[in-house]
């Protein structure tokens, strides 16, 4: 982890993650919508070489004042404190790792903790039938009343057994480390 700002326990957080993996970008776009929003400030990064293998993943070169510009995959933690909210949010924006999925855990779990995180919402989306003008399905897989009572969405505890993303790597894994993971996933228009 590179620690890039204060990594200090927050008011009552509530981790917001999403994973830019097999399913296109709407989940991290939203996020970095909310980075961007909210005023977030990044707090820490999580060190891609170890985790990603750029001729899978490659990074992208781009040309800013006249020079080559190298912006390599990214997975940073941003706080902000929203006006109104009695509490502060942790975002996560990044992509899913190829590489040392145990390892990008530890280091995910490990600022988490040092920010004093009390539930993590991993926000995901899928590429679907659902129209841009018309509300779109949202699905809520959480076990905890609390957080379901708060969305007001019908919600189902975890049922999928089978190969996992990384997503469902980190829902397992706050709730063996005593805090609460709630998945929420909405379908996006496929042609968006």
């Amino acid at each position: 982890v590179h620690v890039v700002g204060e990594l200090r326990p927050l008011h009552r957080p509530l981790l917001i993650a999403a994973f830019d993996g097999q399913n296109g970008g709407t989940a991290v776009a939203t996020v970095e919508y909310l980075e961007e929003h909210w005023d977030a400030e990044t707090v820490a990064e999580i060190e891609p070489d170890r985790h990603f293998d750029f001729t899978v993943q490659r990074p992208h070169v781009r040309r800013e004042d006249g020079a080559r510009v190298v912006d390599w995959p990214e997975a940073r933690f941003s706080v902000a404190r929203p006006h109104g909210e009695d509490r502060d949010i942790v975002l996560f924006v990044g992509a899913e790792p190829h590489l040392r999925w145990r390892s990008y855990m530890e280091a995910f779990a490990s600022v988490a903790e040092a920010l004093g995180v009390e539930r993590t919402l991993i926000v995901n989306a899928h590429p679907g039938g659902a129209a841009h003008t018309r509300p779109i399905p949202l699905h809520l897989v959480s076990a905890d009343d609390l957080t379901i009572a708060e969305f007001g969405l019908a919600s189902r505890a975890p049922r999928y057994q089978g190969p996992a993303s990384f997503s469902m790597v980190i829902a397992a894994e706050e709730r063996v480390r005593g805090r609460v993971g709630v998945s929420l996933s909405g379908v996006a228009p496929f042609y968006v």
